[in-house]
C-alpha cells in the first residue's frame, strides 16, 4: 500500500474502484449468467470454474485495494488536521514568546540597573589602599547586593508559575 503515495490520488481511486466494479460485475456474471451459458457450449464448458475464480480474486483484491486506499486517505485527512493544529500552536507559541521576552527584557535591566548602582557605591567607598582593609560601608554594600540575589530568585519563581 504505500506505493500509493507515488501515484496521484485520481488515479488510484479510479483504479481502486474499477477493480472493485469490475470484481463485483465478474462475480455476477460467472456465477449467474456465463456459468449457463459455457456448461452448454462443449469447448468451454471446462473454464467455467476458471472465470468464477479469476473473479473472485478480482473482487477480493479490489476490497483490499478499496479498504487500503479509504485508510490511507483518512491517515492523510488526520494529517492535515494535524497540520492546521501546529500552525495554530505555532501562532500561539509565537504571542506568548513575545509576553515572555519583553518580562525578561525588563528583569534584566532592572538587575543591570541595580548592578551599576551597586558597582559605583563599591567604587566610591573602597580606596585603593596598600594594606587592603576593607571598610564597614563596602561589607554593607555587599551584603545589599546578596539580598538583591534573593530578589532575583523570587521574581524567577514569580515568572515560572505564570
Amino acid at each position: 500500500m504505500f506505493m500509493i503515495h507515488l501515484l496521484p490520488a485520481g488515479f488510484v481511486s479510479f483504479i481502486v474502484h474499477s477493480l472493485l466494479v469490475l470484481g463485483v460485475v465478474g462475480t455476477l456474471l460467472s456465477f449467474f449468467v456465463i456459468n449457463k451459458i459455457l456448461r452448454l457450449v462443449p469447448g468451454f464448458a471446462k473454464y467455467y470454474r476458471s472465470a468464477q475464480i479469476a473473479s473472485i480474486a478480482v473482487l477480493t483484491l479490489g476490497v483490499y485495494l478499496w479498504g487500503g486506499y479509504s485508510m490511507e486517505m483518512a491517515y492523510q485527512e488526520r494529517v492535515a488536521e494535524l497540520e492546521k493544529k501546529l500552525a495554530e500552536a505555532k501562532e500561539e507559541s509565537g504571542k506568548v514568546n513575545t509576553v515572555i521576552q519583553t518580562r525578561v527584557v525588563t528583569q534584566t535591566k532592572v538587575i543591570k540597573e541595580k548592578g551599576d548602582t551597586i558597582v559605583q557605591q563599591v567604587d566610591k567607598l573602597i580606596p585603593v589602599e596598600k594594606d587592603c582593609a576593607v571598610p564597614k560601608e563596602a561589607i554593607d554594600v555587599h551584603n545589599e547586593a546578596a539580598r538583591m540575589n534573593k530578589a532575583i530568585d523570587e521574581l524567577r519563581q514569580q515568572g515560572a508559575k505564570k
